[in-house]
C-alpha cells in the first residue's frame, strides 16, 4: 500500500485525527502504520481513501500521497528530490503547480520555497511545465519542526464547506445549535456509512440530522418541545429530500424502534426547561438504558457530556464499551466530553 499523510484542521489536539481514522473504518478502507499528531496523519492504504476521507470529513484539510520525506526544512527536501524519480506519478507533458505551507507554527518562505522545489523537479523532468491555474498535478510541500514532506495532492477540502450551513444561516436559529463542523465530526465518530440509520434523541435544532443525512444515511430524532421541533423540520426539509420529520418526545420514553445503527446526540444540559428540570446527570442516566435498547448489537452512540459529570462507570454497567474520550473546549468555564461508546 501507498504511504499517505493528511493536513488536519488542528482545531482540536485529538479529534481531527481520531476523526479520520474513524471515517477510514466507516468506509471499508484497510490502513496501516498509521501515526498521529494534532495537524498530521500519515499512514499506508489504498489512495481511493483519499478523496472519501476529505470529502466527508470535517477536520481534514487535504491529503496527499507521499512522495520525499526530509528531516530539516524544505530546503532538505530539493536535495532528495534531485535523487528521485517521478515517472510514474507526473507523466510526461503533465503541469504542476507547488504549494508550500508551514505547520504547527513552523515559518516558511512560501514564495522562495514553491519557485526552488518547482525548479528543482523540472530539472528531473524537463518534459513538466508549470501552471499555476489548473494545473494537472498539484504538489504539497508541508514543513514541519524537524521534517519536512513533499507529496502529490489527493483531495483537498472545498472552499467555504461548512460555512453556508452555519446556524446562524438556516431557516431556523437558536444560539445553542451545534455548528456544521462539530456536527459533522460527531456523525463521523459513530462510523456510519451510507445508507445506516441514525437516531438523535435531542434533536433541538436538526443540526447533527442535517449531517447525517448529508452523508446518506436514515435519520429521525426526537425533541422534547414542539415548537423547536417545528424549526427543525424547517431546517432539515432545507438540506435533505428524505427524511423522518422529528417526533415531539421525551428521549426517556419514545415509543421507538430498536435496531438502530448509531446514536449521536448532543443534550441540553439543562439549558432552559428542556430537562424538565432534572439535573443533567440524572436526565443522562434515565436516559442511557433506553439508548441501549434503541441501538443495535455493534452500533456506536456519540454523545458530549458535561466534563464534570461521569457517564463512563454508568455506560459500562449498562453494557457500553468505552471506544474514545475527547476533551472539546468551550471557553474559559466550560468544557465537554465526548464519548464514543459501542453497544457489546
Amino acid at each position: 500500500m501507498p504511504s499517505l499523510f493528511f493536513l488536519l484542521s488542528g482545531e482540536n489536539p485529538t479529534l481531527p485525527a481520531s476523526e479520520l481514522e474513524a471515517v477510514l473504518q466507516a468506509e471499508g478502507y484497510g490502513y496501516r502504520n498509521l501515526r498521529r499528531s494534532s495537524q498530521l496523519v500519515r499512514l499506508e492504504a489504498a489512495s481511493e481513501c483519499v478523496p472519501a476521507v476529505v470529502g466527508r470529513s470535517a477536520y481534514v484539510n487535504e491529503g496527499c500521497l507521499e512522495l520525499v520525506e526530509a528531516d530539516g526544512d524544505w530546503t532538505h527536501l530539493i536535495k532528495k528530490i534531485e535523487k528521485t524519480g517521478f515517472d510514474g506519478v507526473l507523466p510526461p507533458g503533465s503541469t504542476i503547480a507547488v504549494r508550500a505551507r508551514g505547520v504547527g507554527g513552523v515559518t516558511v518562505d512560501v514564495p522562495r520555497a514553491e519557485r526552488m522545489v518547482g525548479a528543482s523537479i523540472l530539472g528531473r523532468m524537463r518534459d513538466l511545465r508549470v501552471r499555476l491555474d489548473n494545473p494537472t498535478h498539484r504538489l504539497r510541500v508541508a514543513c514541519f519542526e524537524g521534517f519536512s514532506l513533499m507529496g502529490l495532492e489527493l483531495a483537498h477540502r472545498k472552499e467555504k464547506e461548512f460555512y453556508y450551513r452555519r446556524a446562524f444561516r438556516r431557516p431556523f436559529f437558536l444560539p445553542t445549535a451545534l455548528q456544521p463542523k462539530f456536527a459533522r465530526c460527531m456523525v463521523n465518530m459513530a462510523r456510519v456509512s451510507r445508507g445506516d440509520s441514525v437516531l438523535d434523541p435531542f434533536a433541538g435544532t436538526g443540526s447533527l440530522l442535517v449531517e447525517a443525512g448529508l452523508l446518506g444515511c436514515r435519520v429521525a430524532g426526537l425533541e422534547l418541545k414542539g415548537w423547536i421541533c417545528r424549526g427543525a423540520l424547517k431546517n432539515i426539509g432545507h438540506y435533505l429530500a428524505d427524511y423522518d420529520a422529528p417526533i415531539a418526545a421525551d428521549a426517556r420514553r419514545a415509543p421507538l424502534r430498536d435496531g438502530w445503527n448509531a446514536i449521536v446526540t448532543d443534550p441540553p444540559f439543562g439549558r432552559s426547561s428542556t430537562t424538565l428540570g432534572l439535573p443533567p446527570k440524572r436526565l443522562l442516566e434515565e436516559f442511557l438504558p433506553k439508548a441501549y435498547g434503541y441501538l443495535k448489537t455493534g452500533g456506536y452512540m456519540c454523545i458530549t457530556v458535561p466534563s464534570e459529570i461521569d457517564l463512563e462507570e454508568a455506560a459500562a454497567g449498562l453494557g457500553y464499551q468505552l471506544v474514545e474520550r475527547h476533551t472539546i473546549f468551550i471557553h474559559d468555564r466550560l468544557t465537554r466530553k465526548l464519548l464514543v461508546m459501542r453497544k457489546r
